[in-house]
């Protein structure tokens, strides 16, 4: 799903993120789901281009920091998630055009 920009763009619309970060923050939600939900979230920021925000196709691409304000709105230590992503870079290098 997140290397399909117009599927993340999907999901942005219909509120999956907020959908996701309420989950991930509700005190019920088991470990390991909330484990997958970090894992995904940390997919969710790698940038979809290395450059400024473009268009490709008709579908705006976003860059890590377009997607941390978004997941801003929901969860509260998105700097940390970015800052992690940055510096253990867990998929390699994220310079990339999708």
């Amino acid at each position: 799903m997140v290397h399909e920009v117009e599927n993340i763009r999907l999901l942005e619309s219909v509120g999956g993120l907020k959908a996701i970060c309420d989950l991930f923050k509700h005190k019920d939600t088991a470990k390991d789901v909330k484990l997958r939900i970090l894992e995904f979230l940390f997919f969710y920021l790698i940038p979809e281009t290395s450059g400024a925000a473009k268009i490709i196709n008709s579908i705006p691409r976003k860059t890590t920091e377009d997607k941390q304000e978004m997941l801003g709105k929901y969860l509260s230590n998105v700097n940390g998630l970015v800052r992690e992503l940055h510096m253990s870079k867990p998929f390699g290098d994220t310079n990339l055009e999708w």
